[in-house]
């Protein structure tokens, strides 16, 4: 029996992560379209442009749904939704913890759209990714934003 519940444990995570793949997959081209918009991004090298996105894509991701997340649910662009448990099988409990604090941290704040934009970008300007080549450009465009 044992087995049997692990092997279906296994099973509901296979699942649960190609659910939230497909469903977080179109917030891939939301987000490069978004980057496209910032202010100096497009003058970055394009390797610089790839590394910001790919590093920066999920803390910028969820700080556009963090208004869709509360203590038992994370709720995606398309109206599905993720339970507490269900993230918990995917991630682990400490991982989910720090993900809902950080919306509701984020959430109180009372952020505008436009509040969200500018601290998106200042996210996705991170110019202490590892692998950029012209940090120092990058945290000048940082600064503009700031």
């Amino acid at each position: 029996i044992a087995s049997t519940v692990a092997e279906s444990l296994e099973f509901q995570k296979i699942w649960l992560w190609q659910q939230f793949s497909a469903r977080v997959t179109p917030g891939v081209q939301r987000i490069v379209e978004f980057a496209k918009r910032v202010p100096g991004f497009c003058d970055f090298t394009q390797d610089d442009q790839l590394i910001l996105i790919k590093l920066g894509f999920f803390e910028v991701w969820l700080t556009h749904v963090a208004r869709l997340i509360n203590e038992a649910t994370l709720t995606l662009d398309d109206g599905a939704y993720l339970t507490r448990q269900q993230l918990e099988i995917l991630y682990d409990s400490d991982f989910v913890n720090a993900l809902l604090n950080f919306a509701n941290t984020l959430n109180a704040y009372g952020l505008s759209d436009t509040e969200i934009g500018l601290f998106s970008a200042m996210v996705l300007l991170a110019s202490d990714r590892t692998g950029l080549s012209e940090p120092k450009v990058i945290g000048r465009a940082r600064e503009l934003v700031a």
